[in-house]
């Protein structure tokens, strides 16, 4: 029992550690990647359910600052904003699991705003659900 306890918790630990990197998908997913499609109804009525995705953007600075920097007389100002969460990124991210999964296209997606997610550091969010289907 132990054993099992111990592969367990490796292959969590694993999971935790995956990235999301184009360099790191195979070739077949990333063509679905490409050519994946998200849209918010389900045009596929017929097509094979694979699961849900999730994808999500994460802001981890929380403020902005100001430095001011003078060169030969001149002074310069530069703004460094805060990070923001955006759902372009968070889709991106959903689309992209969705093509490891084996999909064609993303369906029923829905996408929200969210405030400090304590579990993946952010001080913002915007999280997209939807189901991953096989046209």
């Amino acid at each position: 029992m132990k054993k099992y306890l111990l592969v367990l918790m490796a292959a969590a630990v694993l999971a935790g550690c995956a990235s999301n990197d184009i360099e790191d998908m195979p070739r077949d997913a990333r063509i679905k990647f490409a050519n994946m499609e998200g849209y918010s109804n389900n045009p596929y009525p017929q097509a094979k359910m694979l699961g849900e995705v999730m994808g999500m953007s994460c802001a981890r600075r929380g403020g902005s600052s100001m430095m001011v920097t003078e060169i030969g007389g001149n002074i310069f100002a530069t703004s460094s904003g805060p990070d923001v969460a955006n759902g372009a990124e968070a889709l991106q991210d959903m689309r992209y699991k969705a093509a490891v999964m084996g999909g064609d296209a993303v369906v029923n997606a829905v996408c929200k705003s969210g405030s400090v997610d304590w579990g993946h550091n952010c001080w913002s969010t915007v999280k997209c659900v939807g189901d991953v289907v096989s046209k």
